[in-house]
């Protein structure tokens, strides 16, 4: 039930890490059957897990809980939007931090931020399509040369075409991610 959030939110932050993952599991679980909540908790269940990905938020029940709410949020709601901007943000984050589990936690926050593509309702794409393409455009800050900055974003661009463009079973939409998919090859 909703009135679980406040002991399970406070699980998120626990020393050990399976109550960790049963406090993520359980936020799904309250999200994906009561929509109401979504505004008022994920927020800052997102700021939370994100200051704390990736060593300690699973990111299993994490991507389960961004999915839930991006797709069963009311319709027209700028909450998967502020989620794909966050999203973007820690991975720039991420990717200052050089590390090779810093990059690869970036790159997987931006595998998400893809998958929402197909997830949102359409009054958003627009806007989703902009925070799918500044994902791109931001991987590679780690370089140290532009060759392999280059190369971190059509990696990053690879993965857009992957888990955003192709794995969209919309037909309507997904016409309108091949045509918009062109266009960013064709900037970077």
């Amino acid at each position: 039930s909703a009135r679980a959030l406040p002991c399970v939110e406070r699980c998120l932050a626990h020393g050990r890490d399976a109550i960790v993952r049963a406090a993520h599991v359980a936020i799904v679980a309250v999200f994906r059957t009561h929509a109401s909540v979504h505004d008022g908790w994920f927020p800052g269940y997102l700021e939370r897990s994100l200051e704390r990905f990736p060593h300690h938020t699973p990111a299993e029940p994490f991507v389960a809980a961004v999915g839930t709410v991006a797709k069963h949020c009311e319709p027209g709601s700028r909450l998967p939007c502020l989620t794909a901007a966050a999203l973007v943000d820690r991975a720039r984050g991420l990717d200052k931090a050089g590390d090779e589990v810093s990059v690869e936690a970036a790159s997987s926050l931006r595998r998400l931020v893809f998958g929402l593509l197909s997830l949102v309702d359409h009054a958003i794409v627009h806007e989703m399509r902009t925070h799918a393409e500044a994902a791109v455009v931001s991987a590679g800050y780690w370089a140290r040369d532009a060759g392999e900055s280059k190369a971190a974003r059509m990696r990053a661009y690879d993965d857009l075409v992957r888990n955003g463009v192709l794995a969209c079973s919309d037909y309507g939409r997904k016409n309108a991610l091949v045509e918009w998919a062109l266009k960013c090859k064709s900037r970077l």
